[in-house]
């Protein structure tokens, strides 16, 4: 039993929590990552190996001249997507704290902490707290498979690769910091991720026009990568104002309903 206020209780409790959630992300991610292992191993060493190159064989010295190019660049789309792919499925950890936002409000939890002496100090640092853990273990996992990935094949990490994956990680911490805050506000799951799927979409929607609107056709992921690249060397500083937009929206909604 949680005593008193206890910061390393409540910590505990959201974990433990969401620990079927944890679990199952972290299957899905083994599971996914095993898979993509395989199928690299049979494209360098295996049958999807032979079979491109037995097709790029039978397509030489044929109406189709660029064969060499198209080849190549399919071996290289599929060695990325199964090389990022997997690593995206780690960022399901970061969408845990919605689960626990979600079961906090099905058992009125929040309700029974205002008849405790925890603090709005303390309950918006346990949830902060929990999000920098879960955020720190999804950008290691994920970059950990890309690293191991880009080991065995001879393809290391790039700079490109952690950018992109970072910024998508970003973007999730986004969603889940603000489905989290209307989870808890509203009092309602179902209500809270609409609310949060809406904002979403729209902010997607409104920079996917501008970027369309801004840069020729066919570009647009060129661009993305290149933003997510000069974006980088401030993903700690952005992250941080995500974190403290978090700790304010936790501090003041626990605030709020102490009136």
């Amino acid at each position: 039993m949680m005593k008193k206020d206890s910061f390393a209780g409540m910590l505990y409790r959201e974990f433990y929590l969401s620990r079927k959630t944890l679990l199952t992300s972290l299957i899905i991610f083994a599971g996914f990552a095993l898979f993509a292992l395989l199928a690299l191993m049979s494209l360098y060493y295996g049958n999807i190996g032979k079979l491109l190159e037995f097709a790029q064989k039978e397509s030489a010295g044929t109406v189709f001249p660029q064969s060499d190019d198209f080849f190549y660049h399919a071996r290289r789309s599929l060695f990325l997507t199964l090389k990022i792919l997997p690593a995206v499925f780690s960022l399901q950890l970061e969408i845990a704290g919605t689960d626990i936002a979600a079961k906090d409000c099905m058992t009125s939890w929040n309700r029974y902490l205002h008849c405790t002496p925890v603090t709005p100090f303390r309950y918006a640092a346990v949830k902060t707290a929990v999000n920098v853990l879960l955020t720190v273990g999804s950008f290691l996992f994920g970059n950990l498979y890309m690293f191991l990935i880009g080991l065995l094949s001879g393809e290391y990490l790039s700079y490109t690769e952690v950018s992109g994956f970072t910024a998508v990680l970003v973007i999730i911490m986004l969603f889940s910091f603000i489905g989290q805050t209307f989870i808890i506000l509203l009092r309602n799951r179902d209500k809270g991720m609409l609310v949060s799927f809406g904002i979403i979409i729209i902010a997607t929607w409104s920079a996917a026009s501008a970027i369309q609107n801004t840069v020729p056709e066919g570009d647009e992921t060129d661009t993305l990568l290149q933003a997510a690249e000069q974006l980088f060397p401030y993903t700690p500083l952005i992250s941080a104002g995500l974190l403290a937009a978090l700790f304010a929206a936790m501090y003041f909604i626990f605030k709020r309903r102490e009136k």
